[in-house]
């Protein structure tokens, strides 16, 4: 895993590698574990993160119809249905 969490952390630049799941080579030296430790869980927030947008941005998407439904001057949006589009929304980051 550290080798996606270094990619992830610096974009997969040169001079960085891995086997088998340690650090063998990175620019100025090998990291603290402390330092791969920190990495670590900001890419597992960042991944968990990445869930929630997609989880969100797909409910938004499966209920667009309804939205322009109603813009069309046809029948009005459920509230709750306006209420987790808000919710899906403010999720996103």
């Amino acid at each position: 895993m550290i080798a996606q969490v270094i990619g992830w952390k610096f974009n997969h630049q040169a001079g960085m590698s891995t086997s088998g799941g340690v650090i063998t080579a990175f620019p100025n030296g090998i990291p603290t574990q402390a330092e791969q430790d920190l990495w670590t869980v900001e890419y597992e927030v960042y991944e968990a993160q990445q869930a929630i947008n997609q989880e969100a941005l797909a409910y938004l998407s499966s209920t667009d119809w309804l939205l322009w439904r109603e813009l069309d001057g046809g029948k009005a949006m459920p509230l709750n249905i306006k209420q987790l589009r808000v919710e899906a929304r403010v999720s996103i980051v």
